[in-house]
C-alpha cells in the first residue's frame, strides 16, 4: 500500500512520557475501528531501513479525514522520539490502514463480548468499542485493562471518558506486573477466566503483550469461542514492535 501524506494538528502530553496526537488527512482513510497506520517518521536506521512503526487508532471511524493516536516515548526508540518532537503544522507519511482480524464485522451477531488488553494494547480496544460497528453490541460488552499503574500510559480517567458511555460503568482496570515478572502471565490468566467463567463471550477481542495473548487466546478456545472469533492484536513481545 502506498505511502501517504497526514498532517499533525494537535499534540497533548498525557504524562511525562506519553503524547496523543491528532492527524489529518486530506482524503478519507478508510478505516473500520480497530485498525492502525504505519507511520514514517523518516528516520533512516543503519542499514538503509526506516523506522516506521505501527499506532492502533483509538478515535471513532465516524470521522475518517482526523485520528488520534497516543505515542509512548521509548528509551532509544526512533519513532516515538520524533513523534514526541513533531510539531503541529508538520507532516509525516504513513500507509494502512491495517489490521485483517481485529474488528467488528458486518455480520458479526449480536452477544457478550470481551474486550482484554494490556499495556498500551488499550489503543486497539478502544478503537474497536468506538467503531460504528459495535454500536448494537455496547450493552454487552466487558473491558478490562490490565496496566503496570497509572502513569504507565494512557491515564484511567482518559480511557474511561474516551470510550462509549454504556461500556464505561464496566470498565474493569487491574494492576499487572512489569513485563519479564513470573506472576504477570499468572494473574492475567486468572483475571480473564474470572471473567469467561462469569460472561461466556461469543467474541473476544485481545490486545498487547503477545505472551499474554497466547494465553488468553488459549483460553478462549477451552471455554468455546470459535477461533475465528478470536480477534487478537499483538503489540509486542520485545521493544521491536507496535507502538515504539
Amino acid at each position: 500500500m502506498p505511502a501517504r501524506k497526514i498532517k499533525l494538528i494537535s499534540a497533548k502530553p498525557m504524562g511525562k512520557d506519553v503524547r496523543l496526537l491528532t492527524l489529518q488527512s486530506d482524503e478519507p482513510i478508510g478505516f473500520v475501528g480497530g485498525k492502525w497506520l504505519m507511520i514514517n517518521p523518516g528516520i533512516i536506521l543503519e542499514g538503509g531501513k526506516t523506522a516506521k512503526r505501527a499506532y492502533s487508532i483509538l478515535s471513532s471511524d465516524r470521522e475518517q479525514h482526523i485520528v488520534s493516536i497516543a505515542v509512548k516515548k521509548i528509551p532509544n526508540g526512533p519513532s516515538s522520539n520524533v513523534l514526541h518532537e513533531i510539531k503541529v503544522g508538520e507532516e509525516l507519511e504513513y500507509s494502512g490502514p491495517y489490521g485483517k482480524i481485529y474488528h467488528f464485522y458486518e455480520n458479526d451477531i449480536v452477544g457478550p463480548v470481551i474486550i482484554a488488553a494490556t499495556d498500551t494494547g488499550i489503543t486497539a480496544g478502544m478503537g474497536a468499542v468506538n467503531s460504528l460497528r459495535a454500536a448494537d453490541f455496547l450493552p454487552h460488552i466487558k473491558m478490562i485493562w490490565m496496566v503496570e499503574g497509572s502513569s504507565y500510559f494512557l491515564s484511567p480517567d482518559f480511557v474511561q471518558t474516551h470510550i462509549p458511555q454504556e461500556i464505561q460503568p464496566s470498565l474493569q482496570i487491574e494492576t499487572i506486573q512489569p513485563t519479564g515478572v513470573p506472576e504477570r502471565l499468572e494473574k492475567a490468566r486468572l483475571v480473564l477466566q474470572k471473567e469467561l467463567e462469569r460472561r461466556k463471550p461469543k467474541i473476544a477481542f485481545l490486545s498487547g503483550d503477545e505472551s499474554i495473548l497466547s494465553i488468553w487466546s488459549e483460553q478462549c478456545l477451552i471455554f468455546g469461542l470459535e477461533e475465528r472469533n478470536i480477534r487478537k492484536d499483538p503489540f509486542f513481545q520485545s521493544l521491536q514492535k507496535k507502538n515504539r
